[in-house]
């Protein structure tokens, strides 16, 4: 389970499940994790605002060990947030891309030259397509309600070495956003359609 807005009320409750395993990240974000996370992948150096927050982790599987990132960017009205994908493609590049999922609210939409432009440098496939997944809630201080989400700002990544079984849109659980829920499995697994 990848969070980005992580209160601490869902901490409490993720926890008392007692099966997960907590990554956390710079800010808010978090992976919560049925494997027991290894190392942490991404060095943050100079941490503040040179760098989004984002929650990373190793975990193993059956077919080798893979790097799951957490990442929350800023609104593209933020200067720093080119800064912020900068840095973030950067950390990717000590890391096997093939193995990487790489979820989270980017606050961009596919239509954006900036995400394209991540598409292209992350060497990594986007594997949602237009789930509208924001507003979940009234917006703007309560003011605006929406009839039905209208942006796709939240984006699923993962490396060759997966293959999209599922990714659906979930249902409200109080955050502003709904989820994205994916299915992924090992390309070895599954046979390339």
């Amino acid at each position: 389970i990848a969070i980005e807005e992580l209160t601490p009320e869902l901490r409490s409750a993720l926890l008392l499940q007692g099966s997960y395993h907590l990554t956390r990240g710079r800010l808010s974000s978090a992976l919560f994790t049925k494997a027991i996370p290894g190392r942490d992948p991404i060095a943050v150096t100079r941490p503040g605002r040179a760098w989004p927050d984002l929650a990373s982790a190793t975990l193993p599987s059956g077919s080798g060990n893979y790097t799951m990132i957490s990442v929350h960017l800023t609104w593209p009205t933020y200067r720093g947030q080119a800064r912020h994908r900068d840095r973030l493609l950067d950390a990717l590049n000590g890391i096997d891309r093939s193995r990487i999922i790489l979820v989270g609210d980017f606050n961009l939409t596919p239509w954006s030259f900036a995400l394209q432009d991540f598409d292209k440098r992350s060497g990594l496939t986007r594997r949602d397509r237009a789930i509208f997944s924001w507003p979940a809630q009234p917006f703007w201080g309560g003011k605006l309600r929406a009839p039905a989400p209208f942006l796709p700002i939240d984006h699923v990544y993962a490396g060759s070495a997966w293959r999209t079984v599922s990714i659906t849109r979930g249902p409200k659980r109080g955050s502003d956003h709904y989820p994205l829920v994916m299915v992924l499995a090992p390309a070895s697994q599954i046979p390339a359609s």
